[in-house]
């Protein structure tokens, strides 16, 4: 009667629940990791070889917290791509050890981005970050190619050309640099990646905001981390002349751009993330729910539920 249709639509419940909701949410959640996977990819290369290689960026990572953000974020892409894998294999046999195993894989997933939340959110400038990424830059300014000729020297850095026609720009913390440096590319990164979005206002304003306060506040902690440090190649006193030569002008420029990325696309990234994280947990539910309260097939293999 009353109990037997009860049970018939529990029945019916849990095969529409594995033959196509999780069965298509598992698809879903591979396609992301796997996106996510290409992201994180070529975020490792363009940090290796991209315009902000030319810049000695490899110390900014820290300020930002990418260094972390993208070690973490493949974690994701890997434990992704295995959830779903095995929740299609789940959807498709209901052997409650593939279900177990999917939830499991997909918890650790979760945990794995909720640690880039965080991350995410943590304001950059730590002390240690700001003294290697300013050692990074500084030192690259400095090198010497083959022949003993500085390829990243460049001159006319004080000078600005400004965002909008037939205004004046106040100070180099405004406006785009007009460099001239041995190296093109060096000249074209600075240009590029150490100046505001044309036409965009948000852009300068939190550029400059970020460049002021680099350029007022941040040597104090750069100092305090050098004098700690024994690995550092040059002395103290070289990197307070470079902070206040052509070194600190570039530096605080790039800051200003990392800060202006970071804060422009902050509330799209976590909107996004926050969004993927409550079509997981809402996977993650009907899966233990599936696994607790649906009842076993008539003469089941071993583990069906």
């Amino acid at each position: 009667g009353a109990m037997a249709e009860t049970q018939s639509w529990s029945d019916w419940t849990c095969t529409c629940l594995c033959k196509n909701y999780i069965r298509l949410a598992s698809f879903l959640v591979v396609a992301l990791g796997a996106i996510t996977l290409i992201v994180v990819l070529a975020f490792f290369f363009y940090m290796l070889k991209g315009p902000l290689s030319e810049l000695g960026w490899s110390g900014f990572q820290e300020l930002g917290e990418a260094s972390a953000v993208k070690w973490l974020a493949l974690c994701v892409a890997v434990f992704l791509i295995i959830a779903g894998a095995v929740g299609m294999k789940f959807a498709a046999s209901r052997v409650k050890w593939h279900g177990g195993c999917f939830v499991v894989i997909l918890l650790l997933a979760v945990i794995f981005q909720l640690a880039v939340v965080l991350t995410f959110m943590t304001k950059p400038g730590q002390s240690n970050a700001k003294a290697s990424s300013f050692a990074s830059l500084a030192d690259r300014y400095g090198e010497t190619d083959i022949n003993g000729k500085p390829p990243w020297r460049c001159t006319n850095l004080s000078a600005v050309e400004p965002l909008t026609l037939g205004t004046a720009e106040k100070g180099w913390c405004s406006g785009r640099m007009k460099p001239e440096c041995e190296k093109a590319t060096y000249a074209d990164a600075i240009v590029d990646q150490c100046s505001p979005v044309l036409g965009d206002d948000r852009s300068a304003e939190i550029f400059g905001r970020w460049c002021d306060r680099c350029s007022n506040q941040w040597w104090s902690d750069i100092e305090s981390v050098m004098q700690r440090k024994d690995s550092l190649h040059q002395t103290l006193q070289q990197y307070r002349d470079k902070w206040g030569g052509d070194e600190g002008k570039v530096y605080c420029r790039c800051v200003g751009r990392l800060m202006d990325v970071v804060e422009r696309h902050e509330t799209g990234v976590m909107g996004c993330t926050y969004g993927f994280l409550a079509f997981q947990v809402a996977l993650l539910m009907s899966t233990v729910w599936l696994l607790a309260c649906c009842r076993q097939r008539n003469a089941p293999e071993a583990g069906e539920v």
